[in-house]
């Protein structure tokens, strides 16, 4: 995952109810599996370094999980169903905007997709991320988006309180409705100290556009 180093200058009932919950609405239990369904772990010789997410057959990630590949390149990543490791071809990627289209060389088994929203979400919208820190596979956390804003590199990028970490790179952001609205890419830090909870993500509407009009190439039969 990438860092960005900051210059600092700067109505309750009582009695048997049920308890008070937040105003927000709860994701539903089958919505936050397919969502967990739709992200996969990129490897390298075993190892969980960056994450992704499936839709339109592609797998979405961040740009700098793939840096140090030249196009055509391969990458391995897994399924959340199986250890099974599939190979797929680095076929485009905007290293500046951070993020990468991956194309699997192979018919996947079946699988759950995310879509892509049409929105970005707006201020105070409860975000949901999904990673693998640490090794900790498939790691939930929730934050608040304050929106897309302009800031490093005087790029766009969706900012999110959603607490993240070094494995949480290339992974989804997702809204209430299982949506990807962002792929995530920087933390920001001072000091090599995290700056409370203010992540990076790349916007809804650079990732429609890395994905849109793109065919999947999967490896034709050898013809004898």
């Amino acid at each position: 995952m990438r860092t960005l180093l900051l210059v600092v200058l700067l109505s309750a009932c009582g009695g048997l109810g049920p308890d008070p919950r937040p105003t927000v609405p709860e994701p539903q239990t089958s919505l936050v599996e397919r969502s967990l369904d739709a992200t996969v772990r990129l490897e390298d010789e075993g190892h969980i370094y960056c994450s992704g997410v499936l839709t339109r057959g592609f797998v979405l990630t961040a740009a700098h999980c793939v840096d140090d590949k030249r196009l055509p390149a391969t990458v391995k990543f897994s399924l959340r169903q199986s250890r099974d490791t599939y190979e797929a071809a680095v076929v485009a990627f905007d290293e500046e905007a951070d993020w990468a289209v991956l194309s699997p060389l192979a018919v996947l088994p079946e699988h759950a997709e995310a879509s892509v929203s049409s929105y970005d979400p707006a201020a105070g919208d409860r975000v949901v991320t999904v990673g693998h820190p640490l090794g900790i596979e498939y790691f939930i956390t929730v934050g608040v988006a304050s929106g897309v804003r302009t800031t490093w590199g005087n790029m766009d990028w969706l900012i999110t309180s959603a607490p993240i970490m070094y494995g949480n790179s290339g992974g989804p952001v997702f809204n209430e409705y299982g949506e990807i609205v962002g792929i995530t890419s920087w933390l920001a830090v001072a000091r090599g100290q995290a700056v409370g909870h203010i992540a990076g993500s790349v916007p809804t509407y650079k990732l429609r556009a890395a994905v849109a009009g793109r065919s999947l190439r999967l490896p034709q039969p050898n013809q004898h």
